[in-house]
């Protein structure tokens, strides 16, 4: 008897094992495409390289994070450089969802990515390096980025009427109903900050196409979410819109200024360009936005 009961120990502890090792197993992400090269637009940073991510994989962590149990996956994203990740949060995106979480035996390592159907966009952070994750005319790459190149970080610059003609344009905030008419369990707590993101044409053609820069602000978001997560903060982001807008781009305004000495051409000049603001806030208040990002290019190249 005493036999038989040790047999039954160990066919559970085996088949505990085995339970283990399948919810600890890191299955790679990035395969290497049969026949693909780095888009030249993307050939920057210190290194790059094409890569076919594994969908299946993704949408499986992605399962199991909604159900609650452990979900890891590998970025072996050089021989150098491969991570095993622990992912701890899933969001629904404009097109798909995201997957967030950290490099397990780095301190500060973290990684989200972000996938709306066949783009897949995403970084890795460790204390010493960045990696990002791109899709460039339908193909995936991976690249280190120089971080040395980076611009530093400077002082908050606080906007004025004079600083950039044409913006802001005068209008009314946003309207909101008096406390007198809001009862008290309708008030807003703060803990979720509703966000319009606004891009232009030019914007979106330089991260290579609508859906491309859907993915990227979809990413954006993301990653200021794990952030607060990561540090406590009581907070998230809401996307509530993201769209194309008529805005120029900065270096286009520097560029259509008409001569300063004409009152009538800079007042029409003026006006047509604060008509375009007022376009943007229209969407603001038909989607209920706390803040509007607009994305575009400070300068050409």
């Amino acid at each position: 008897m005493a036999d038989v009961v040790r047999v039954i120990a160990l066919v559970v502890c085996v088949g505990a094992t085995v339970t283990v090792a399948a919810a600890e197993r890191v299955a790679p992400i990035f395969v290497a495409p049969p026949a693909a090269s780095v888009p030249p637009m993307a050939q920057s940073g210190l290194r790059h390289r094409a890569a076919e991510v594994d969908l299946a994989t993704l949408g499986d962590v992605r399962q199991r994070v909604r159900e609650g149990l452990p979900a890891r996956v590998g970025l072996n994203l050089w021989p150098d450089a491969e991570f095993d990740a622990l992912i701890e949060r899933t969001r629904r995106t404009s097109g798909g969802y995201s997957l967030s979480g950290r490099l397990a035996g780095i301190p500060h390592g973290a990684t989200t990515l972000v996938v709306n159907g066949d783009v897949v966009v995403g970084t890795v952070w460790t204390p010493s390096a960045l990696y990002d994750i791109r899709t460039v005319d339908g193909v995936q790459v991976l690249r280190e980025v120089d971080v040395a190149s980076l611009p530093p970080l400077a002082e908050p610059i606080v906007a004025n009427a004079t600083s950039w003609p044409g913006w802001p344009p005068k209008r009314r905030s946003k309207s909101q109903p008096s406390d007198s008419n809001v009862e008290a369990g309708d008030r807003d707590d703060g803990s979720v900050i509703d966000l319009l993101v606004l891009w232009t044409a030019a914007a979106a053609k330089h991260a290579g196409g609508t859906e491309n820069i859907k993915a990227l602000i979809d990413l954006g978001v993301a990653n200021a979410n794990d952030a607060y997560a990561r540090s406590g903060v009581a907070f998230r982001l809401s996307l509530v819109g993201a769209e194309q807008t008529d805005i120029p781009d900065a270096y286009q305004i520097n560029l259509d200024v008409p001569d300063l000495d004409d009152p009538e051409a800079l007042q029409a000049w003026d006006d047509a360009l604060g008509a375009k603001w007022e376009a943007a806030f229209a969407v603001r208040d038909r989607v209920g936005a706390d803040i509007v990002s607009v994305v575009m290019l400070m300068e050409l190249g």
